[in-house]
């Protein structure tokens, strides 16, 4: 249990942290199985839409491209643990194809495709108070706070293939990261 003096106490599951490098483009399934923990998807969304004027600009596609969104939430021991949007373009795969192989994770269909060439993702990560919406699809009170990842999956060439969201709640997950001295630094 942390305790901190005006900041009440949180009770820590040891057995429900997914822990993490963030080195490795890998999905939540991985991490999970890494850390002998196992992680379960839950009410799964395909929503077929088309890409407004930011989402067309960051794909580089013409607005109205098809877009396929499979959002779900994460489990952990039963517990939720977070929320994941991914949007991919039309182009990328077949949209049934994203279907009937999903098993809980876009990029491990993803990277299972080497014609898709996914490289490397840019990832961002930010704490947030989760709103109204996100709270009540996740099953948590609103103002919780979560860390939100903001990937963008690309090929070697730099071409959004997926576009994720995920709002984590940080009590289920340590992730780390080795840093290394840059390459000719001297004192």
């Amino acid at each position: 249990m942390n305790v901190r003096h005006g900041f009440g106490s949180t009770v820590l599951h040891g057995g429900s942290t997914i822990r993490s490098g963030l080195a490795d483009l890998c999905s939540f399934e991985t991490f999970a199985r890494a850390s002998n923990a196992s992680i379960d998807t839950a009410e799964v969304e395909f929503t077929e839409t088309t890409a407004d004027e930011d989402l067309a600009r960051e794909f580089e596609v013409p607005i109205g491209t098809p877009l396929l969104a499979v959002a779900r939430n994460k489990l952990c021991a039963g517990e939720p643990v977070g929320r994941i949007v991914d949007q991919l373009p039309d182009g990328v795969l077949p949209f049934d194809v994203v279907r009937r192989e999903f098993a809980g994770s876009v990029l491990d269909i993803l990277l299972s495709y080497p014609e898709v060439g996914v490289e490397y993702a840019d990832c961002e990560i930010v704490p947030v108070a989760l709103d109204t919406a996100l709270a009540r699809q996740i099953g948590v009170p609103r103002g919780r706070p979560a860390l939100k990842m903001f990937e963008h999956t690309r090929t070697a060439e730099g071409r959004i293939v997926n576009i994720s969201s995920a709002w984590l709640l940080p009590e289920h997950f340590e992730f780390h990261l080795r840093r290394r001295r840059p390459p000719g630094h001297t004192r």
